[in-house]
């Protein structure tokens, strides 16, 4: 039993109904909300939450990613049915887990992201505030986008051959719907290293915690989904794997081998075998302590040992 177990065990009544769905209507809320003032006060800036703005660990979940009406429509449409699907399959208690572990996951990476970054510029000679930044390093740029789209892989995990329609439309085996997200991730995070490594101006280590700062949400969600996934996973000890293999050692030198004239029953009255008759059949007998077998015929009709 691992860890998730013993939650699960400890506290069956914890979760949220629909959380996936509240993460939904959060992400939409944040987008219609683009180019207010309001959103400013929502993003995740540890500068800010070290001063008593604590509502920020919490608030960026209104933060959405960038593309056009139309693509956030149909993503959050999308979103809301992986959600209902996986928390059905998973729980209540595990969907809850998965979501609320990957934001408060993601708000604890955040804050030693802080310090570190802030450590490299300080190792640089550099000082945050000649660059534009207020504070002591990088704050990442977080979003709930890429937590809600490791739904859709965790659900291409647990089931790999089940089918899925791609924007409603094309036909997709989950499996290959996993590694085309895993493709996509993988260019956007890329370009957008390329983009920044290309100026000159700042030493490379800085470049890369200014990169690492505009992409952490896939990471921190990446990384959320893989201790998620390890943690459902039901792991084995070694010991229980050594008995595994002993006890299939054992069956397989206890078994006959065809053609070896070995029965595998043996009638305890009679003393006739599958061999010998092959028309009868065998049962065991629950009343004879030992485990007697008997032909049909003298099954009902045997003396109890």
């Amino acid at each position: 039993m691992n860890w998730l177990d013993k939650l699960e065990r400890k506290y069956p009544r914890f979760g949220i109904r629909n959380i996936t769905l509240y993460l939904v209507l959060a992400n939409a809320i944040g987008y219609f909300l683009q180019g207010s003032p309001v959103l400013y006060y929502c993003e995740f800036d540890v500068y800010h939450i070290l001063h008593g703005e604590i509502w920020r660990l919490f608030s960026w979940i209104l933060i959405p990613s960038n593309g056009s009406a139309f693509t956030m429509v149909i993503f959050l449409l999308c979103a809301a049915s992986w959600g209902r699907s996986l928390e059905m399959m998973l729980g209540t208690f595990r969907i809850s887990v998965f979501v609320i572990g990957g934001i408060v996951l993601s708000d604890i990476l955040g804050v030693v992201f802080y310090f570190v970054s802030g450590l490299v510029l300080a190792a640089n000679g550099l000082n945050p505030s000649l660059m534009g930044m207020v504070g002591f390093g990088f704050s990442p740029a977080l979003t709930t986008y890429y937590l809600i789209l490791t739904i859709l892989m965790q659900m291409a995990l647990m089931y790999p051959d089940a089918e899925v329609r791609l924007w409603f439309i094309l036909p997709m085996r989950m499996k290959w719907m996993f590694w085309l997200l895993i493709a996509e991730l993988v260019y956007e995070v890329g370009r957008i290293f390329y983009i920044i490594l290309q100026s000159s101006l700042l030493p490379t280590s800085v470049l890369v915690m200014g990169a690492f700062s505009a992409t952490a949400s896939v990471f921190f969600a990446l990384l959320n989904l893989l201790v998620f996934y390890l943690a459902s996973k039901n792991h084995v000890s070694r010991k229980h794997k050594k008995r595994q293999r002993e006890f299939q050692q054992q069956f397989r030198a206890a078994e006959p081998r065809p053609g070896s004239n070995i029965a595998r029953h043996k009638c305890a009255v009679c003393g006739r075998t599958d061999i010998t008759n092959p028309e009868l059949e065998f049962r065991y007998c629950s009343k004879c302590p030992g485990g007697y077998e008997y032909c049909n015929e003298h099954l009902f009709t045997h003396v109890h040992h």
